[in-house]
């Protein structure tokens, strides 16, 4: 889609600038009546910084959401945003632990475990203040409460929640980060290329396509992209006496992936390409696969990239029990349930409709890896030559992601929803969004293959990129509670749809996210719903999963160079990092 973004101009960008600055000291400490468990009652105002990751695409939204809290507090709190280039919360150890530690500041999912671990970070379901102090917190006049977490999604939550005692993350772990809003990653294609290939392209989400062919008379099946012998329906372009069909709301399958990745590859001194991605996580995880798993019987994390164990999908309406876990028709057996079944259980869940065979970690892994490989590599064996779609990492060295996109050079590319703002300014053509690719399995008629009525479908599945509002723990307590203030508002229904403007991602609240005010909003610059409707189902990348991503570091470096370059098959790579990796992973007591 292109329309003009909200930009700063130059000049204000650089007043903005100047006026962002840090200053000497973190403002006035102020005071506070916290009385006998009443309400805190300011009597002096009390000045934060607000440190956050500000670009000159975002700054007049983040000033705009300071300015309007200051409105409604003047002489009480008063927040000042200090500008920080994205990434600074790698190395926040040394402010956080100093005298003049920021009132709040932003913190990845990437680099929150190890800031709570050293005791950094204040903790907001903790008993007595925050959340779990009724005088602390703000009501509607409904009385319901302003920072309401009941409708935000469990799984933002779950980046920010953290047992440092245990090293375990679950659902009632205590809470240390209020998500800004959900980045996830999605599929921008270029329009204008597409219609040059005579692709069509429609919208219609999966679940509402057979109404659709009812009102329409047409006869679109449910495929993120189709080549039609016969016309679906009325005005289509053919080309090569096939009509080809792009649905920007139902996702790729692997095979469909390359397919239409194709039309758009071309060798020569202007390489084209269809596809770039440099993320496994949509073909793994879309299996029901991952890079490590925690072996329950071995009491530790395993390496796991390589598992060639098939990954089973539940076709039973009644859905499975295995050993305590309860599975609903559409799940994926977990990695540790799916070893426990013997191969005679299996060929008997097979045989029964029970379960569906899907393709193996290995395998999914495979398919990624042959889209940067050219078709002279061999990635895993015979038969698995390169497709050659996708530019490899020793080109992405020169060009980056969004120069290949925003030139032309590549059709569709996976990025953060936070590169919106950039595509619509750098982008010349028309594009749009459309959800990532997804194991899908279709019948010979193109349609979609079922057993006992469960659809043969992978998880849609992807990385989102998630930040939270902290604070530091060692400022003073009426800093605490000025900061507090100021999350409660910026993580509010008010405080969203300010940072909506920015269309940089998904608002953390869910009936929000939903409405029609923010989905058909005159600020949207893509099609939100897309986002939206899988945003629920995303998680965070493998660099999140632990403390830190060291465990990472043996087999990484060796993959995106000598294996996504063709260098070295899949098999030499495993046999040469998997010990590594498994010793490396021994070190680590989380379990996620």
């Amino acid at each position: 889609m292109k329309k003009t973004a909200k930009f700063v101009s130059a000049a204000l960008a650089l007043a903005m600038c100047c006026s962002l600055l840090p200053a000497c000291g973190n403002g006035g400490d102020g005071n506070i009546d916290f009385g006998n468990g009443g309400k805190p009652v300011i009597t002096d105002e009390i000045s934060v910084q607000f440190w956050a990751p500000v670009d000159n695409r975002s700054a007049d939204v983040y000033q705009e959401l300071v300015d309007t809290f200051n409105a409604q507090h003047e002489g009480e709190i008063s927040v000042r945003l200090v500008r920080r280039s994205s990434g600074f919360d790698a190395s926040l150890s040394s402010t956080l632990q100093g005298s003049n530690a920021p009132g709040i500041v932003v913190v990845s999912d990437q680099y929150i475990k190890t800031y709570i671990v050293s005791g950094l970070l204040e903790q907001f379901d903790a008993e007595g203040k925050y959340l779990s102090n009724e005088n602390w917190t703000e009501k509607n006049q409904d009385g319901t409460p302003v920072l309401d977490l009941s409708d935000m999604r469990t799984n933002d939550l779950l980046h920010f929640r953290y047992d440092a005692e245990t090293y375990r993350i679950y659902e009632d772990a205590p809470l240390y980060g209020i998500p800004l809003m959900n980045c996830p990653t999605t599929l921008f294609y270029n329009k204008t290329s597409f219609a040059a290939q005579g692709v069509n392209i429609i919208s219609v989400a999966e679940e509402e396509l057979e109404d659709y062919n009812g009102a329409n008379g047409t006869s679109f099946l449910p495929h993120g992209y189709y080549e039609y012998t016969e016309a679906p329906a009325q005005g289509l372009t053919q080309t090569n006496g096939v009509y080809r069909v792009f649905n920007d709301k139902i996702s790729l399958n692997f095979e469909e992936t390359v397919q239409l990745s194709r039309l758009f590859t071309s060798s020569g001194d202007n390489k084209t390409y269809g596809f770039l991605t440099e993320w496994w996580f949509s073909h793994g995880w879309s299996v029901g696969g991952d890079c490590i798993e925690w072996d329950e019987d071995a009491g530790k994390y395993v390496f796991t990239l390589g598992d060639d164990t098939p990954n089973y999908l539940v076709t039973d309406p009644e859905g499975l029990t295995v050993r305590e876990t309860s599975y609903a028709a559409g799940d994926i057996l977990s990695y540790n349930d799916k070893l426990s079944l013997s191969s005679s259980q299996i060929e008997n869940y097979i045989a029964e409709e029970t379960l569906y065979e899907l393709p193996s970690q290995r395998d999914a892994f495979t398919e990624f890896c042959r889209l940067s490989q050219t078709s002279d590599k061999t990635v895993d064996g015979a038969g698995t030559e390169g497709y050659g779609v996708s530019p490899g990492p020793a080109t992405l060295r020169d060009t980056s992601k969004m120069q290949y996109f925003t030139s032309g050079n590549v059709a569709m590319v996976s990025l953060e929803a936070s590169a919106a703002p950039q595509i619509d300014e750098l982008a010349t053509f028309e594009w749009g969004v459309a959800p990532l690719q997804q194991w899908r399995k279709y019948n010979a008629d193109g349609t979609l293959k079922t057993v006992n009525g469960t659809p043969v479908v992978g998880k849609r599945a992807g990385h989102n990129i998630l930040s939270s509002y902290c604070i530091p723990s060692n400022i003073s307590e009426n800093k605490k509670y000025a900061a507090w203030k100021f999350i409660e508002y910026a993580a509010s229904l008010e405080g969203q749809k300010i940072l909506a403007e920015m269309n940089m991602g998904v608002p953390n609240q869910v009936s929000y996210s939903n409405s029609e005010e923010y989905l058909n909003s005159s600020d949207a610059i893509y099609d939100r719903s897309v986002l939206v409707s899988y945003t629920d189902g995303f998680t965070m990348g493998d660099w999140s999963y632990l403390e830190d991503k060291a465990w990472i570091d043996p087999w990484a470096n060796i993959l995106n160079s000598d294996v996504r370059n063709g260098s070295m098959q899949l098999g030499e790579f495993f046999d040469l990092v998997e010990d590594d990796a498994n010793a490396a992973l021994s070190g680590y007591r989380t379990q996620a």
